[in-house]
């Protein structure tokens, strides 16, 4: 079964917890030589360790002393954490030596004068002399470093206590594949006493989670041995983990164990879908074909300038602009539907703005599907002071944005064109959807639910 570490895994959001253990990094090491280096120069590493930690969430480690067999505390020694400068955090104590630093980075188990060699551990340390070491959410690659003085005057055992959440065993994931090879993130699962639970966690950019649905042990298919998603009892939906109108890109299904146990059969299925753009004013998408345009004039009836009467002006920012003119109209595309994502979903900048003496001009902005347009919100040169006014789609997608010139030609003079546009853009825009199997993408993973049916795939996952 192949294993793929995730970055992030999505079930730190339940709270869940693997057994708590310990990490032995070095073993007591009798005296044997009573030498002193006179000089902090002189330390040296006397040992090393690594180890890899993987945590449901982020969590602290506490590096502590064992002693040697008899429980007797051997010194002259301090660990750095991935090179951390060991001079400048713990550094002994007496005989000339610097004080010992307190740090996240190291732990100084004692004197190097040799005063404490061969004392029982609780002589010399109290039941809480431990490091802290901070661990991050999903893995933690780390590698300490035993360092000592010159002579050896022996070195005291150490040991890393991990929290309830963390544990050297790599968390169980399989790839959650679109279109049979595109490889866009994980699926995860973990258990405890109650529950087993299946998290799905898409990586690559731009692509989120639209449905899920999970079955274990019995997977509903129809006659011709096909998995059939909307059947799977499970979801992130049903475990509140994920929310319609959001841009998820993980979550965690919730199941009952009931009498699960031993090797489990599981499907995890998602619909998935992919954006341009990530919100108004970050990355806007800016339109890119017109649909239609039906110019207005002057407000003496006139025809509006030329170099203000071309209208694909609007297809970037700060160079020529469109005027609608009186009355007039513009539908413009983006190569793609706008997407309903949270917040504002199309923006239009009106050139002229920001002067107070200057009349008002309005235009409507709708929102044009496969059926028909509606209207989303009226858009003003004055909006915020300069201009830049957003509206929200009321459908999930919008296949044009259309623009009618409502200004009100009495406040204006003669040659007042109405409406002037620099740019109109798109917050997001819809690039497509996907269906997407756990284990689906290696070979090592999984297997197809149905041999001659479509590419659905299950795994097995082993409750111990």
């Amino acid at each position: 079964m192949r294993k793929k570490l995730v970055i992030a895994i999505a079930l730190a959001t339940v709270g869940l917890s693997a057994s708590a253990s310990t990490v032995q990094l070095f073993d007591a090491t009798p005296i044997t030589d009573s030498g002193f280096a006179p000089n902090i120069a002189e330390r040296y590493v006397f040992k090393d360790a690594s180890t890899t930690v993987y945590c449901e969430g982020a969590g602290t480690a506490q590096l502590r002393t064992t002693g040697d067999d008899g429980n007797n505390l051997i010194v002259d020694n301090y660990v750095t954490l991935n090179d951390a400068d060991g001079q400048s955090i713990c550094t002994g104590g007496t005989d000339g030596l610097p004080d010992p630093i307190a740090g996240t980075n190291c732990f100084s188990s004692g004197s190097s004068s040799g005063v404490h060699h061969g004392k029982d551990i609780e002589d010399v340390f109290s039941s809480n002399a431990t490091a802290p070491v901070g661990l991050v959410d999903g893995q933690n690659d780390l590698t300490l470093k035993l360092w000592d003085w010159g002579g050896v005057y022996g070195n005291t055992a150490l040991e890393l206590a991990l929290p309830d959440n963390c544990s050297t065993e790599p968390p169980f994931t399989v790839s959650l594949c679109a279109a049979q090879t595109e490889d866009l993130g994980v699926v995860g699962v973990t258990h405890d006493d109650d529950n087993l639970y299946v998290s799905f966690e898409i990586v690559e950019p731009d692509w989120y989670l639209a449905e899920t649905h999970v079955a274990v042990g019995s997977i509903p298919t129809n006659r011709a041995g096909n998995p059939q998603p909307g059947q799977f009892p499970f979801s992130c939906e049903d475990s509140g983990t994920l929310d319609a109108g959001d841009l998820s890109f993980s979550c965690v299904a919730r199941v009952p164990r009931g009498d699960l146990s031993g090797d489990v059969t599981i499907a995890a299925h998602a619909s998935v879908f992919k954006l341009a753009g990530d919100g108004c004013g970050q990355d806007t998408q800016f339109a890119s074909e017109v649909f239609d345009v039906n110019q207005g004039f002057n407000n003496d009836g006139s025809y509006v300038l030329p170099e203000r009467s071309d209208p694909e002006a609007v297809f970037a920012a700060n160079g020529p602009f469109f005027s609608l003119g009186f009355g007039g109209e513009l539908t413009v595309g983006f190569g793609a539907p706008v997407f309903n994502g949270p917040g504002n979903d199309v923006c239009i900048q009106e050139i002229t703005n920001g002067r107070s003496s200057y009349p008002e001009e309005l235009a409507e902005v709708y929102g044009v599907t496969d059926e028909a347009g509606s209207l989303l919100g009226t858009v003003s040169n004055r909006a915020n002071n300069t201009g830049l006014a957003c509206v929200d789609l009321d459908a999930d997608t919008a296949e044009a944005v259309k623009l009618v010139d409502v200004t009100d030609p009495t406040i204006h003079n003669d040659n007042a064109d109405g409406y002037d546009i620099d740019w109109i853009g798109a917050c997001y825009l819809y690039l497509g959807d996907e269906t997407a199997w756990g284990a689906a993408c290696y070979a090592d993973e999984g297997e197809r639910i149905s041999s001659r049916g479509n590419w659905g795939t299950q795994f097995t996952y082993t409750i111990d």
